[in-house]
């Protein structure tokens, strides 16, 4: 399972900043006069004193973000000591303050009256990790939501994959993650010239968006497989199976993205090499489970061609499995194409011998594609647990 690295940022004395801005009645709410369909609230009313407890609150929240984040192993880290639940809770915590009209807009440098002291730094999540700063609550809103989609991956990777409650909780994560992607994407699309990273770039969360929605169908595939046994079952598992292999394709198509290619060749190879092969297996899986349902249905000459099909896209799927390194992220489809072989083979050599035997059927040549059954959804917006912090804030202001 591929994961989404974090980025991470340094100790800041937000509140400060923003208190110095609240009270400082030279600094302004700033708003981009070109573009006259920007929402703008106006500065609040009150002073830093009126919600010195709020301060305090998103200050402590940042300060537990950046100590996570900045460990080694962050990831682990975070998900061990609460990093993702407080991640959640400031990001909630954050959209309050943007509602009271705080910064969301870059400084005017044209206009001294439009410019606030709060500098926001956060490192970029990939080598050799540039420092981009910015003086808006919508970067660091930006980050968050990219950190904590970043953090559900992670718990996925570790996730059993022969436990069905332990895939369904995997889909769910998935979902959210591609969820809150999908949420950046719209959201930066109004800073494509301001925000530089290729992080939070459109074409690295589309990778992501595409390649967490296959991976969802992919485990949608593996909770149906370890649920009861019904008539259909078949048949559902090869139109997940095909789904998943078309949604992994999308994924592959979008690491050939110029700007990855260019400033992540490394990465978009690896990326591209994990939803390949994951692809083939899965296109493997969706005619074999095929011909299980033509067997159940007694249509003996094309259970033996989707037999045939589905141990040659094995057999290409293990060559190329094994031209990448052992240890790399595609090493568990290894093992799980490699398992699957000798299952496909014996079926296809006794259902070969039964028809020669028994049932004497033609064998086509070549049968219609497999029907794909998308169930992996991305719903829009955030997550409760993102828009409504736990305490209600600037109750009375």
């Amino acid at each position: 399972m591929l994961t989404l690295p974090l980025k991470a940022c340094s100790h800041y004395e937000l509140s400060k900043a923003l208190s110095d801005w609240l009270d400082d009645p030279n600094q302004q709410v700033t708003f981009d006069s070109s573009n006259p369909l920007e929402f703008v609230l106006p500065k609040p009313s009150f002073t830093s004193s009126d919600c010195r407890n709020e301060l305090l609150r998103l200050q402590a929240l940042r300060n537990a973000a950046t100590e996570v984040l900045t460990k080694s192993n962050s990831h682990q880290h975070a998900t061990e000591e609460g990093g993702l639940e407080d991640l959640q809770e400031y990001h909630a915590c954050l959209l309050q303050f943007e509602q009271r009209g705080f910064p969301t807009s870059e400084n005017n440098s044209n206009n001294n009256n439009e410019c606030n002291s709060i500098t926001l730094r956060w490192k970029g999540a990939y080598p050799p990790h540039a420092v981009e700063s910015h003086s808006s609550l919508l970067w660091e809103r930006t980050c968050v939501c990219y950190n904590v989609a970043a953090l559900l991956t992670h718990c996925v990777a570790s996730v059993d994959k022969t436990n069905r409650d332990a895939c369904k909780q995997a889909v769910k994560q998935l979902q959210d993650a591609a969820r809150l992607l999908h949420t950046l994407q719209q959201l930066v699309s109004s800073q494509q010239d301001v925000y530089v990273t290729v992080d939070v770039s459109p074409s690295h969360l589309q990778f992501w968006i595409k390649f967490l929605t296959a991976s969802a169908q992919d485990y949608i595939f593996r909770m149906v497989s370890l649920g009861a046994d019904v008539s259909t079952k078949h048949h559902l598992l090869s139109k997940l199976a095909q789904s998943a292999h078309e949604l992994y394709n999308d994924a592959l198509q979008a690491t050939q993205d110029a700007r990855l290619q260019s400033e992540l060749h490394a990465s978009a190879i690896e990326w591209g090499s994990y939803c390949k092969a994951n692809s083939m297996l899965c296109a493997a899986k969706a005619m074999y489970y095929v011909a299980l349902e033509c067997r159940r249905c007694a249509q003996w000459g094309n259970e033996i061609c989707r037999l045939r099909a589905a141990l040659q896209k094995l057999e290409s799927c293990r060559d190329f499995l094994r031209s990448l390194p052992s240890d790399g992220v595609a090493s568990y489809t290894l093992r799980e194409c490699l398992a699957m072989l000798p299952v496909v083979q014996d079926r296809f050599h006794e259902a070969d011998k039964d028809n020669l035997r028994v049932y004497h059927e033609e064998i086509p040549r070549e049968l219609p594609d497999v029907e794909a059954l998308q169930m992996a959804k991305m719903s829009d917006g955030l997550p409760e647990n993102m828009l409504q912090p736990k305490r209600p804030m600037f109750v009375g202001l």
